[in-house]
């Protein structure tokens, strides 16, 4: 490979992460002129999860499966290529809600990314060099994507309530939440200094989540109550369990001081709450706003930013050394954990008066909880930019 390619794919996480800091902050924005009573609502949703999660989620495989499998990526054009067509395809789609003549291009754009990063993954797996229960939840999670980005193409032409919701939980049940459990306990234990405290249990929660919301799913399209409850029953045992095995681990005797962990963990409980809101939602509770926010903004978003505290400063880190090699700062020195702090404080105060606002359905406090969200990640972005501004 030559050096200038080399170049460009070494960057490729890094790229994919900061422009998903972009698409974050007008995700928010946009969110907060819907509170006000703008009708952004799809370009909220559709900027943030695939702009954000999803932009999250390629760039932080195609960086961690090289890492653990000890193998290349399979294809590394194929991997530039779902960047650019992830991102013009969003643009396309979101500019072209309500205009079939445009918006079909953007969606089938979006597919072919979600396509290619499927194969790109598969292929890598295939030729790994060693083992890990990691790669299943990686590779399960990169296929439903796939899987619910067909059906978010097919609604184009045949819009549908129960697909809506298959399309909507197959890719935060068995697209996020299953990348983001199985790469939280890769992270969490390494960030902590310690060893998980059970790989096993994580077969079982592996098990638990994707029968689970299968079951869900399946239920919800036939109309049977008794099927949602029982998926839903199984998910929240996949959650119990994972959030024992995370606790057992970081809790065990004394831990390292971590930046990352603290967001970790807060996300934990945020998983709790949102698995009970999405019963009571079954049960008919009106509480769908809350889920959804608990979920997006709790659980994954949180996750996020710890990951990304780990993340990108590793990865600038890496270009860093051979460049400046004595004169490189040491890992600790490119971020501050005082600002980190401040992130994770005004983050939950928005959370927390965003979801106050939801169940009291007292705008104030929601528009309040939006722009405090909004300050905090613009001071994270300030700080993530600091770093990758040091390797371009």
């Amino acid at each position: 490979m030559c050096g200038l390619l080399a170049q460009i794919i070494m960057k490729l996480p890094i790229k994919f992460l900061g422009v998903s800091l972009i698409y974050l902050i007008a995700g928010e924005f946009l969110g907060v002129l819907s509170i006000s009573g703008h009708s952004y609502g799809f370009a909220h949703s559709h900027i943030l999860l695939v702009g954000f999660v999803v932009s999250v989620i390629m760039g932080t495989i195609y960086q961690q499966i090289p890492t653990l499998s000890g193998a290349q990526l399979n294809s590394e054009k194929l991997a530039e290529a779902s960047f650019w067509l992830l991102n013009s395809g969003l643009i396309i789609f979101v500019l072209g809600h309500g205009k079939h003549w445009i918006s079909i291009p953007g969606a089938f754009l979006l597919l072919m990314a979600f396509y290619l990063f499927s194969t790109v993954v598969l292929l890598t797996l295939k030729d790994r060099k060693a083992n890990s229960y990691i790669f299943k939840y990686y590779l399960t999670s990169s296929l439903f994507l796939s899987l619910s980005a067909t059906l978010g193409f097919f609604m184009l032409f045949f819009p549908d309530k129960e697909l809506m919701f298959a399309h909507t939980h197959i890719a935060l049940l068995l697209g996020v939440t299953l990348l983001i459990i199985g790469a939280m306990s890769w992270m969490l234990p390494m960030v902590s200094l310690r060893q998980i405290h059970s790989e096993k249990w994580m077969d079982y929660i592996f098990i638990l989540l994707t029968v689970g919301s299968a079951v869900l799913i399946i239920g919800n399209i036939a109309g049977i109550d008794y099927l949602q409850m029982a998926g839903s029953i199984f998910i929240i045992m996949a959650v119990l369990l994972f959030t024992a095995n995370m606790f057992l681990t970081y809790f065990n005797n004394k831990r390292a001081k971590s930046v990352e962990a603290k967001f970790f963990i807060s996300a934990i409980f945020y998983l709790l709450l949102t698995f009970i809101a999405g019963v009571l939602a079954i049960l008919n509770w009106n509480v769908k706003l809350f889920h959804i926010h608990l979920a997006l903004l709790g659980f994954v978003t949180q996750t996020i930013f710890g990951g990304m505290y780990h993340v990108i400063p590793m990865l600038c880190y890496v270009e860093l050394l051979p460049r400046m090699k004595d004169k490189t700062p040491p890992l600790k020195e490119l971020f501050s954990d005082k600002v980190s702090w401040v992130v994770f404080i005004l983050f939950n105060t928005g959370i927390l008066l965003l979801l106050s606002g939801f169940l009291t359905d007292f705008k104030y406090l929601q528009i309040s909880g939006g722009l405090t969200i909004i300050l905090s990640t613009l001071i994270f972005t300030f700080e993530m930019f600091k770093i990758i501004r040091r390797v371009l």
